[in-house]
């Protein structure tokens, strides 16, 4: 099994926002037929805070590019909304 997590830090406000395309974003490895459990989990004492968690059978099922980047269909490196 293997983990894979993006941690964002949003913009004052915006954590509904990075929320909610995360959700989308990572909808997009349930295509995948190795990802296991996709979490969206938020700080609860700050609600800017927000991680999305995959979760895969082996490491390698994890769509990585040839450069070593996730794919598309991974979650973007974090940055802020």
């Amino acid at each position: 099994m293997s983990t894979v997590t993006a941690e964002f830090f949003a913009r004052p406000r915006r954590g509904d926002d990075v929320a909610n395309l995360l959700l989308e974003i990572l909808g997009e490895s349930l295509k995948h037929d190795d990802c296991e459990v996709i979490r969206i989990l938020r700080d609860q004492d700050d609600a800017d805070h927000v991680t999305g968690l995959t979760q895969w059978t082996e490491a390698h099922n994890y769509p990585i590019t040839s450069s070593g980047a996730p794919s598309a269909a991974s979650p973007p490196p974090s940055r802020p909304c």
